[in-house]
């Protein structure tokens, strides 16, 4: 089975009667507060001076963070982030699942194509999606959720 028959699947076994889907892609889950960001930035830097202090400075590494992939699910009723595992292949857990009406979304296109997720009170940005060159996708995730 493929990866899309296999959301597919796992889909209808979660989604209550009357819950339908209307936009299902992949995207890459950056964090969204200023505050989470530090700390990765943190990690990273501490992991490079690591690996630094081990090898006596004779080894230069760059330690960076990859955004995990995930399968970004926007039914009509909520937004949901599912993992996933197995380079791709395979399914997660679901590590965000947000009613659409608590959420906002706006787009940055540039030459990658981001959506940022906020929360409808207060702006606060919860996470961004990175979608790479699918613009489409973007497009459509913001305009499920505003709805």
């Amino acid at each position: 089975m493929s990866a899309k028959s296999d959301l597919q699947n796992y889909l209808a076994s979660i989604l209550p009667p009357g819950e339908s889907v209307a936009v299902t892609t992949t995207v890459q889950v950056k964090g969204g507060m200023k505050k989470q960001l530090g700390k990765s930035i943190a990690k990273g830097a501490a992991a490079s001076l690591a690996v630094s202090a081990a090898t006596g400075g004779a080894a230069g590494l760059l330690v960076v963070a990859v955004p995990p992939a995930a399968w970004a699910v926007v039914t009509s009723q909520r937004l949901l982030l599912i993992e996933r595992t197995n380079g791709g292949r395979g399914l997660g857990e679901v590590f965000f699942d947000a009613p659409r009406g608590a959420l906002s979304a706006t787009m940055k296109s540039r030459l990658l194509n981001e959506v940022t997720i906020s929360d409808a009170s207060d702006g606060q940005s919860l996470l961004r999606l990175n979608l790479g060159v699918k613009k489409g996708a973007a497009q459509e995730i913001v305009a499920a959720i505003e709805r």
